[in-house]
C-alpha cells in the first residue's frame, strides 16, 4: 500500500494517478463487470421507449366507428326504418408533428438516461469493490496479528513449562491470542459476505478468485494544494489516456476545474435533456387547442327507399384542452425547479467532498510512512525479544498499533469513497446531445 503517486490531470477528467498500472487495470475491469451486470440501464431503456411509444401512440389514427340503428313505428301501415354507417377521425398533422418532436427528445434523453445511469452503475461497484479491499486490508493486519500470538503462546507455553516466565504471563498471551482469533473470524466473515455481494450483483462474472487479483486501491488522486505540477505537452501530444500510462505530468485542476468537468458530464447532459423533453412536450399539449374531423358514409332505409349520404364531424375544444396544456406547463415548471435545485446541490456535495478529500489525503501522507510503509509489528516483536520492553508494555503497544492502522484503514476508505463520488462526474464523456 505504500505507493509513488503522480498527480495527472486531463481535461474534462478528474486527477488520476497511476502508481501500479495493473492494479488500476483490474479495479476498472471488475468494476466494470459489476456494473454492466445490473438491470438499471435495461429498466430505464424500456420505461423511456415506454413513455415514447405513448406519446406517439396518442396520436395514432383512432379506429373507425361503425354505427347501427333500427326504428319500429307505432301504427299500423308504415315500414321500419334503418340505418348504418361507417366514420373515421382524420389524423390531427399538427399534434402528429409534435408528438414526432417528443419522441425525437426522449430518444436525446435516453441516451442521456443510460449514460448517467451506467455511471451511477459504476460508482456503486466501485463502491462495492473499495469495500472489499478495506476488509482485505483489515483482514490481512488481524490475521498478520494472530499469526504473530501464535508463535508468541507457542513460545511463551514452552518458557513457562521450563520456568522462565509467570502463568500471569502465559495468561496474557492466551487472553491476546483468543481476543484476537474471534477479531479475525469476524474479519474472515465480513470479507466473505462482501464477496458474496460482489458475485450476486454481478451475476456470477466476478467471483471470488477474481477477487484474489485486487490488492489495493485505484491510484486516483486530489490534490492538497502543497504539491506542483508541470506540463509535459510535447512529450504527452494530445492523448490523454497514453500520456496517463506513460506517466507524464500534468498542471494540477482546481475546484473551477472540476465544475467544469461537471458541466460536461452525463448527469449535466441529462438535465438539459429533460428540460428539452418537458418543453416538447407542452408544445404537444398546446396543439390540443385545434378541433379534430371526421369524416364517414351513412346508408339508410325510410319509406322503402334507400338513402346514401356523407357525414362530417367535428369538436369542440372547450373545457379539456386548456387543462391538458395547463398540465403540461406546470409538470415543466416543477421539472425545472428540481433541476436547478439538483445542480446546486451537486455543485455544494463536489465542493465538499473535494475539500474533504483533501484534507483526508493530508492525513494519509503523514500516517501513511509511519502506519503502513514501516513494518511495526516486526519492530514490536524485535523489542520484546531483545528485552526492551515488558510483555504487558507489548500487548499494549500491540493493541494501540492495531487500533491507529484501522483508523488510517478508515481514513483510506473514505478518501476513496469520496474519489469515486467525484469520479461519477468528471471521468466518463458525455455521449448524449
Amino acid at each position: 500500500m505504500n505507493r509513488i503517486i503522480k498527480p495527472l490531470f486531463a481535461a474534462g477528467s478528474l486527477i488520476v494517478s497511476m502508481s501500479a498500472a495493473d492494479a488500476q487495470g483490474v479495479f476498472n475491469e471488475l468494476a466494470t463487470r459489476i456494473a454492466n451486470a445490473s438491470n438499471t440501464l435495461e429498466i430505464t431503456t424500456q420505461q423511456l421507449d415506454a413513455s415514447k411509444a405513448e406519446v406517439l401512440g396518442s396520436v395514432a389514427p383512432e379506429d373507425p366507428e361503425i354505427e347501427f340503428g333500427y326504428l319500429w313505428p307505432q301504427t299500423r301501415g308504415e315500414r321500419n326504418r334503418w340505418s348504418a354507417g361507417i366514420s373515421q377521425r382524420l389524423p390531427d398533422f399538427r399534434r402528429r408533428q409534435a408528438a414526432g418532436k417528443v419522441a425525437g427528445a426522449i430518444d436525446s434523453l435516453k441516451n442521456c438516461e443510460v449514460a448517467a445511469v451506467h455511471a451511477e452503475n459504476l460508482f456503486a461497484a466501485r463502491t462495492r469493490l473499495i469495500e472489499y479491499v478495506t476488509a482485505r486490508n483489515y483482514h490481512g493486519l488481524i490475521h498478520r496479528v494472530h499469526e504473530n500470538y501464535d508463535s508468541l503462546l507457542s513460545k511463551y507455553d514452552r518458557a513457562w513449562h521450563n520456568g522462565e516466565v509467570t502463568l500471569l504471563d502465559l495468561n496474557k498471551i492466551k487472553i491476546e491470542h483468543t481476543r484476537t482469533y474471534c477479531e479475525n473470524l469476524e474479519a474472515d466473515g465480513q470479507m466473505n459476505s462482501i464477496i458474496r455481494v460482489i458475485e450476486q450483483q454481478s451475476k456470477g462474472t466476478v467471483t471470488a478468485d477474481d477477487l484474489k487479483n485486487l490488492t489495493d486501491y485505484p491510484a486516483w488522486y486530489v490534490p492538497d494544494g502543497r504539491q506542483a505540477a508541470t506540463v509535459s505537452g510535447e512529450k504527452c501530444g494530445h492523448d490523454q489516456w497514453n500520456c496517463v500510462a506513460d506517466g507524464c505530468d500534468f498542471v494540477m485542476p482546481d475546484l473551477s476545474d472540476l465544475k467544469d468537468a461537471y458541466r460536461r458530464s452525463p448527469q449535466y447532459r441529462l438535465a438539459e435533456a429533460r428540460a428539452k423533453t418537458s418543453a416538447a412536450k407542452v408544445e404537444l399539449a398546446s396543439k390540443a387547442r385545434f378541433p379534430q374531423f371526421s369524416v364517414g358514409y351513412e346508408h339508410a332505409y325510410e319509406d322503402g327507399t334507400h338513402f346514401n349520404g356523407l357525414s362530417l364531424g367535428m369538436t369542440l375544444p372547450v373545457y379539456s384542452r386548456k387543462q391538458e396544456k395547463q398540465v403540461a406547463l406546470l409538470e415543466a415548471r416543477a421539472q425545472q425547479l428540481t433541476e436547478e435545485q439538483t445542480q446546486i446541490d451537486t455543485y455544494s456535495q463536489i465542493e465538499a467532498d473535494y475539500v474533504r478529500a483533501s484534507a483526508l489525503k493530508q492525513q494519509m501522507d503523514m500516517l501513511g510512512p509511519v502506519i503502513v510503509s514501516t513494518d511495526n509489528l516486526r519492530l514490536l516483536r524485535m523489542a520484546l525479544d531483545g528485552g526492551e520492553m515488558s510483555l504487558l508494555t507489548y500487548l499494549q503497544e500491540i493493541n494501540y498499533y492495531i487500533d491507529v492502522t484501522k483508523s488510517y484503514f478508515e481514513i483510506e476508505k473514505e478518501y476513496m469513497l469520496l474519489m469515486a463520488g467525484l469520479m461519477k462526474y468528471s471521468e466518463l464523456p458525455a455521449s448524449c446531445n
